[in-house]
């Protein structure tokens, strides 16, 4: 956009340049850049007499420069003046803090949240923060896509936030920008068609409830429509136009209320917005104010009187509020009859007042000194700038990708005060805190640009123009930063067409030579719209949209001629064709084919091989839809004719709309769109009969496919090796989307999917029980076809990507769906032989065993499964079998696909040892069981039934005897344990509501205490103190020793050891539970040592302190003297002493 000159670029030079500036070293792999930076302080990027850049001390985190270093073309960054940055690349949003000042180099936490999907493509603008005014700290997050899904979360500095959903209803229009307001906790959302919308988070702003969207409308009260009754009686009246957004800003005006302009391709609008209400002050036409300026200060031409007519042009490009009033930036130029010569199209200012009162004139006109040629058509380049600035500063920043232009609202004339961001850098976003207007760059991370020049320095004088490069006069000169604009690619266009020229006259050695002159290696730095790569697609669409240089009907076109010659629609398009193949083979043999990249292509990079590719498959396409060219392809060109831009320089009458059509070749896919609207038009407008209607679907079906799509496919097919690229370095190719499958609104993909739903709501209907009924499913087939292909190929590009997976994951779930919805509709009408060859082509496994169930044919099932082993689909089966419940089915495949099913069955345990016993595999079951009553933990009966089964397949197992004695007495164990579960006592089940059908495993610790809690039978203690066993094996853990003082005291405690007489010990000892117990295990044959705890540990027990008994002398006398007896008893009968310390 704006020329280099001598300014140093923020890209790097390096440090010789003779400056007192300092500058950013070229950032590389071996040198970190403005995220790794560890200064104390901003450092000075470049600092001159009118302006200083500063990169900020606040490093990037390592996702977000991760995700620039793969995709930086399609990123875009918004800086919020909260503190917050975001980055959205694909479907994401990246978050984190930045400062501004900051003296340290903390990299904030960086938060991904997933966006909703969209077809046109995510920007930063539709993204914005709104912080807690508490100041807790605590964020939320609001995100619209162009498609109108809005996605709240409430709390973004949590984990894995929740979020809600809603829609807005924006009819044909799509988002363009969302910004929070700084009064209210609501955001404002500005469509296409400047439609606005106020969004209020879910009630209470946590998440629960839901998102309350609104849109603005002028109030229609008695005063409704005033101030535009004024305007007409001062400016005429105005035709209804079609409102095209161009931009908004959002500031505060007051406490609690805040100011919103709109700027669209024709008005300016102001609303002022607070809590209680929102109403729109003014709408005025903006246009008109322009014009009417233009003219009276002689703007564009001193001269020429030609200025004042209606043949003014002006083009509205953006809006920012600034200290010195509205700004608005503009373009104008002017149209001259009887004149090809380029005109010159010139960037300006308008200043409005910001108070509520509609302004009928501006404040004042600002030459921005910025030339440049123009050109019909040309008009999205002239729009590719915006503003940026501080709503209380007078300087206001014009800027584009690679470059920013200062202009001090205060200067008579503005400086030439331009910063550069030559490539690889680039400007990917803008924002403003604490009165620091910033930048946010691929190299540089966040930087701020501020003026430090005064309104006494002297201005330049005119020049023709203050943005150009010195040694290009006559021109609008163009630096690196906008080496992809119109001109600068026609330039190329040129070299590289008049190589080709030397190739076609036969000095191929002459070609070569002017090829690596113009277009040097090192000119393919950059991998998105070199000049090669732009040459190369300019000059391709040159051949296409040729127009015939014999046929005098053209001669007033204003276009040049080419190579066609013939007065033949069809060889015409024969001769494209020829024509295209030896541009093709002419890159191939001057080496420049290899070494293209990449092109922006319907707003998404595209390898340019594969547009080369394209416009290869559009002329074939053409010479098709020619030959098959009959009423219906007419009506459908003069649709897609409306669509054009007006012919206004042709002789009317003269050249047919087959002429115009056929000869932009570029455009032919315009006809399907065109096909699909007509014949909409027909069913829903004419008295067709259900002959005719049917007979209309398959016609309109049947030229999309045969006389659009199928030869260009075909030829795609032929010709892929032919269009491979080469990209250099690692980076995978962009996303592919053909042009048979452009997305979007309008594009194919949409309308193909449109047609065949159609074709199977409405011509099923129709056509059936007649002879169309069968040419019927076969173009449904065929569209079907195309509609997956196209999937195919997008996804194919995407799964080459590893930071696309989201993208793919996307992609890949609309595919499914649709590829099982129109298989499926084939196999439901029972047309059984198309939809075998869709599911067995494009992999619908689902159809293909719904195919072999209808049919009842398993042995089809059994090849498929041979078939596509590589692609898992006897998994998909036994998944599909599982989910169904049909578990005898899905065993029945155990003989034919032993390891598949086993393999399917590991995370199934449950079915998995029923597959084992069928292949025979007994180790494989026991094992399984042993497992699943591990985990078994609802039914002991069913625990008892999977130890049981396990322990028959041990003992058939084929195994050594070791093993299986080993598996055996383990699984008796824990038999036995269930065993002493099955014994407790009726009343103990009920008093714990267990019933023995019912009840879960229980512990041993469990059963112990069930076993001694209200029992007064010596035998339920004895088997508690056989359970010990099962909670250590030897008894000496502790949990063992703390349970058999517990079994032991509750033994005691069933007693009431005051009534009894000390003086006869032992004769009383005998009368006790406690010492039954003892004397009853005794007699069963239980080893006393290690069963009884020591006597000073029982008397401290816990159970016994709590009934006082510890302090009872009485109670410490009987239960000594018993010990003593006990220990003599037992060293009499058994030599040895009775030791109660283990």
């Amino acid at each position: 956009m704006f020329g280099q000159g001598s300014r140093l670029s923020l890209s790097g030079l390096n440090s010789s340049v003779a400056s007192p500036r300092r500058s950013l070293q070229p950032v590389s792999k071996n040198t970190p850049n403005a995220a790794a930076r560890s200064a104390k302080a901003d450092q000075v990027l470049e600092e001159t007499g009118l302006h200083v850049v500063k990169a900020l001390n606040t490093p990037v985190p390592v996702q977000v420069r991760e995700a620039l270093r793969t995709d930086s073309r399609t990123a875009t960054v918004k800086l919020h003046d909260s503190s917050w940055a975001w980055l959205v690349v694909g479907n994401r949003v990246m978050l984190w803090r930045y400062s501004v000042g900051s003296t340290t180099t903390t990299i904030s936490p960086c938060r991904t949240l997933p966006l909703p999907f969209s077809s046109t493509g995510w920007k930063a603008d539709l993204v914005t923060v709104c912080t807690d005014p508490s100041g807790s700290g605590r964020a939320s997050v609001l995100a619209v896509s162009p498609e109108g899904v809005a996605r709240y979360w409430s709390n973004i500095t949590s984990d894995n936030p929740p979020y809600v959903e809603s829609h807005v209803v924006m009819g044909e229009a799509s988002s363009t920008s969302l910004a929070s307001l700084p009064s209210t906790l609501g955001c404002l959302l500005l469509t296409s068609q400047a439609h606005l919308f106020i969004i209020w988070p879910p009630a209470g702003g946590q998440g629960g409830g839901a998102i309350v969207i609104r849109q603005l409308h002028v109030p229609r009260g008695v005063f409704s429509g005033f101030g535009k009754r004024i305007s007409s009686l001062i400016f005429g009246s105005q035709e209804a136009t079609f409102q095209e957004t161009r931009g908004m800003v959002v500031t505060n005006i007051s406490a609690g209320k805040d100011a919103a302009f709109v700027l669209t391709n024709s008005h300016l609008q102001k609303w002022q917005l607070s809590n209680e209400q929102e109403e729109q002050l003014y709408e005025i036409s903006m246009e008109t104010i322009l014009k009417d300026a233009i003219k009276k200060h002689k703007w564009i031409s001193q001269e020429d009187p030609t200025v004042l007519s209606p043949e003014l042009l002006v083009w509205t490009v953006d809006v920012q509020v600034t200290s010195m009033g509205v700004a608005v930036l503009f373009v104008a130029t002017r149209t001259i009859q009887g004149e090809d010569k380029p005109m010159t199209a010139k960037y300006g200012l308008g200043l409005v007042a910001t108070d509520n009162t509609a302004p009928l004139s501006l404040d004042r006109l600002v030459d921005l000194n910025y030339d440049c040629p123009y050109k019909p058509g040309n008009e999205p380049a002239l729009l590719a700038y915006s503003l940026h600035g501080i709503p209380s500063s007078p300087l206001v920043m014009l800027y584009h990708r690679n470059a920013v232009l200062l202009v001090d609202l205060r200067r008579d004339v503005p400086s030439d005060d331009i910063v550069q961001f030559p490539v690889p850098n680039a400007i990917l976003g803008k924002g403003t805190c604490d009165q620091h207007s910033l930048f946010f760059t691929v190299s540089n991370g966040v930087i701020s640009i501020s003026s430090v020049g005064t309104v006494d320095l002297p201005t330049p004088t005119r020049r023709a123009s203050v943005l150009g490069t010195p040694g290009l006069s006559g021109r609008s000169a163009t630096s690196v930063a906008m080496a992809t604009s119109h001109y600068d690619a026609t330039e190329y266009i040129d070299l590289l067409k008049n190589s080709f020229m030397e190739y076609l006259n036969g000095n191929v050695d002459m070609a070569f030579s002017l090829c690596r002159a113009n277009f040097p290696p090192e000119s393919f730095v950059g991998r998105l719209n070199t000049p090669c790569d732009l040459a190369v697609c300019g000059l391709s669409e040159m051949v296409l949209n040729d127009q015939p240089s014999s046929d005098p009907r053209w001669s007033d076109s204003g276009e040049p001629s080419g190579g066609v010659s013939s007065m033949i629609i069809l060889y015409q398009l024969e001769d494209k064709q020829k024509a295209h193949s030896r541009l093709v083979q002419f890159l191939t043999d001057v080496g420049l084919l290899d070494q293209l990249t990449c092109v922006s292509v319907r707003n998404h990079p595209m390898c340019t091989c594969y547009l080369l590719r394209e416009h290869a498959e559009k002329i074939v396409a053409a010479a098709s839809l020619k030959r098959a060219h009959n009423q219906l392809v007419d009506q459908a060109i003069k649709l897609a004719l409306q669509q054009r831009p007006s012919n206004a320089a042709l002789r009317p009458g003269l050249l047919s709309n087959q002429d115009l059509f056929y000869t932009q070749v570029t455009d032919i896919d315009t006809v399907v769109p065109a096909l699909f609207a007509y014949e909409e038009s027909r069913l829903h407008t004419s008295s067709l009969t259900q002959e005719e209607r049917a007979d209309l679907i398959i016609s309109v079906g049947t030229l999309m496919v045969e006389g659009v799509f199928r030869e260009a496919l075909q030829y795609r097919k032929n010709h892929s090796a032919l269009y491979q690229p080469y990209l250099q370095g690692d980076q995978p190719e962009p996303e592919f989307i053909p042009w048979t499958a452009s997305t979007g609104a309008g594009g194919i993909r949409s309308i193909t999917v449109q047609q065949l739903d159609l074709m199977i709501s409405v011509g099923v209907r129709e056509a059936e029980g007649t002879p169309h009924e069968q040419a019927l499913w076969q173009c449904v087939e065929a569209m079907a076809t195309i509609l997956l292909d196209g999937y195919k190929a997008q996804l194919k590009s995407l799964e080459e990507d590893p930071s696309a997976q989201a993208r793919t994951d996307t992609v890949r779930t609309e595919y499914e769906t649709n590829k099982h919805k129109y298989i499926a509709s084939l196999l439901n009408k029972e047309q059984l032989k198309q939809a075998s060859e869709l599911a067995e082509t494009y992999e619908d496994f689902g159809v293909l065993i719904d195919l072999c169930d209808t049919m009842k044919d398993r042995n089809k099932l059994r090849e498929y499964m041979n078939r596509f082993s590589e692609q898992r689909f006897a998994d998909f089966l036994f998944k599909r079998l599982l989910d169904e419940g049909n578990v005898q089915q899905l065993l029945s495949y155990s003989e034919d696909f032993p390891e598949q099913l086993g393999r399917f069955l590991q995370p199934h345990n449950h079915l998995n040892w029923l597959h084992q016993i069928a292949i025979g595999n007994l180790t494989g079951v026991y094992k399984t069981l042993d497992q699943l009553a591990e985990v078994e933990d609802k039914y002991v009966a069913k625990k008892k039934t999977l130890l049981s089964i396990s322990k028959l397949a041990a003992l058939a197992a084929d195994v050594s005897q070791d093993e299986k004695d080993e598996r055996v007495e383990a699984l008796n164990h824990q038999l036995q344990l269930i065993e002493y579960q099955e014994n407790l006592p009726a009343d103990v089940l009920d008093a714990d509501g267990l019933e023995l059908d019912t009840m879960p495993p229980l512990s041993p610790e469990k059963l112990i205490q069930l076993y001694v809690r209200d029992e007064k039978e010596p035998l339920h203690f004895l088997y508690a103190l056989e359970l010990l066993d099962f909670t250590h094996p030897d008894r000496k853990g502790q949990d063992s020793k703390d349970l058999r003082v517990y079994i032991w005291s509750m033994a005691a405690l069933k007693d009431d050891w005051s009534q009894l007489d000390t003086d006869n010990p032992l004769e009383q000892l005998h009368l006790t539970f406690f010492f039954n117990v003892v004397e009853q295990a005794y007699n069963r044959g239980m080893k006393l040592q290690g069963l009884l705890p020591p006597v000073e540990e029982l008397l401290n027990s816990d159970l016994l302190r709590e009934a006082g008994l510890t302090e009872d002398k009485s109670f410490q006398f009987l239960m000594r003297a018993g010990y003593e007896q006990l220990e003599r008893v037992y060293s009499s009968t058994t030599d040895t002493d009775l030791d109660t310390s283990a």
